[in-house]
């Protein structure tokens, strides 16, 4: 539901700079209309309904803003062409923003796809658990367990570096020791550096044999 929520927001921001760079973008060519060569001329805006006035500014500013600029529109003095050098650069910004944000919700959503089949896993062992009881387990010590395992498995560092990813398993192993103590778990060597003393195992299996048992 929170993925659904994060795309359907982008799409509604898209949608809403799209529409008001485009109102502005037309008031701005409005304000030059005693120009010789303008956007509001070239495409017969004067006398056009405001249907027809809407999705040709809106139009522009999509088109600009992704970067596409299928030349069909374009502007035509020199004051659109100075506003339109802007929404480029800002285009290239947004459009940044948008590709990084869909990156990061498609990468939840399988995080959660692999956490829904640990979960779906769990709760079948724990069904079994009961039958092989005398005694059900209590509501509070199930909740208990299910709440504990969806943490572990929404922040397992270790799962890249375990699962069957071929790329990880041809590294050397001292580079494989390296990736787990120096990125994975820096912060937590570097929070408690007095206990692990991280200098003098830097280069020992020492921590790599530790972060395996956090």
């Amino acid at each position: 539901m929170k993925n659904i929520y994060s795309v359907f927001r982008l799409i509604l921001l898209t949608i809403l700079i799209m529409y008001f760079l485009g109102c502005f973008f037309f008031l701005w060519s409005g304000l030059f209309k005693s120009e010789r060569h303008t956007f509001f001329q070239a495409y017969h805006l004067n006398n056009a309904g405001g249907l027809y006035q809407t999705l040709t500014a809106c139009y522009f500013s999509l088109t600009t803003l992704s970067t596409v600029g299928y030349g069909d529109l374009s502007p035509k003095s020199n004051y659109e062409m100075f506003l339109g050098m802007w929404i480029l650069l800002g285009g290239v910004a947004f459009f940044s923003y948008i590709m990084g944000s869909f990156i990061e919700i498609i990468s939840t959503f399988n995080q959660n796809l692999g956490n829904e089949d640990h979960t779906f896993e769990l709760h079948n062992w724990l069904a079994l658990l009961v039958r092989f009881r005398e005694k059900p387990i209590p509501n509070s010590l199930y909740r208990q367990i299910n709440e504990h395992y969806k943490h572990y498995w929404a922040n397992d560092r270790l799962s890249q570096i375990s699962g069957g990813n071929e790329f990880l398993a041809a590294l050397p192993r001292q580079i494989k020791r390296s990736l787990v103590v120096h990125y994975l778990f820096d912060d937590v060597f570097y929070n408690f550096r007095f206990f692990f003393n991280p200098q003098k195992y830097k280069d020992s299996k020492f921590l790599y044999d530790i972060a395996f048992g956090l």
